[in-house]
């Protein structure tokens, strides 16, 4: 297992910016890219079995969306990363909420659009194998991913958990 510091030094300056970025993922990738990113959403919903790895950092006092996602773009064949996504419903503005549930744009867009004021508070940065994720990020399946896994606070309230999964050769 790779340490976080053994990481660090090994990553490329991408990789770095994805995953230390206390700005939106979302416009990270598309400045660093030059294109504009999009979200696919896989599944969305309020069962637990949607983003069951998030369930254990999420207060069962919590009305939670949950959402099942991947960023790309029309241009590259191979998504930008892979995320598992809680919403708390109870503190995000209603107009947004609307916007969330539809799933058209990234979570880092409409954060944008609404001129919602956030900053993240990243617990996580660790190296996973998923076969699922993986055939999702078109790799093969034992090809290490990152996690990366934060909050997005806004008025000192959680308003979403985000897990990110990105291909580990991407970014070293």
């Amino acid at each position: 297992m790779i340490e976080k510091k053994e990481l660090e030094e090994v990553l490329s300056p991408y990789g770095k910016l994805v995953l230390y970025s206390k700005g939106s993922m979302t416009s990270n990738l598309e400045l660093y890219h030059g294109k504009e990113v999009k979200v696919k959403v896989l599944k969305q919903g309020q069962e637990w079995n949607i983003c069951e790895t998030l369930k254990e950092h999420i207060p069962t006092t919590q009305n939670t969306y949950l959402r099942e996602s991947y960023l790309y773009s029309d241009d590259d064949v191979k998504p930008y990363l892979y995320s598992m996504s809680a919403i708390f419903l109870d503190n995000i503005p209603g107009k947004m909420k609307e916007s969330l549930i539809e799933g058209k744009t990234p979570i880092g867009k409409l954060i944008d659009i609404f001129n919602i004021e956030t900053s993240r508070d990243i617990k996580k940065i660790k190296i996973c194998q998923s076969k699922y994720i993986a055939e999702i990020l078109m790799i093969p399946e034992q090809e290490n991913i990152i996690l990366r896994q934060y909050y997005i606070m806004s008025n000192k309230k959680p308003i979403f958990l985000i897990g990110e999964y990105l291909p580990y050769k991407m970014i070293i």
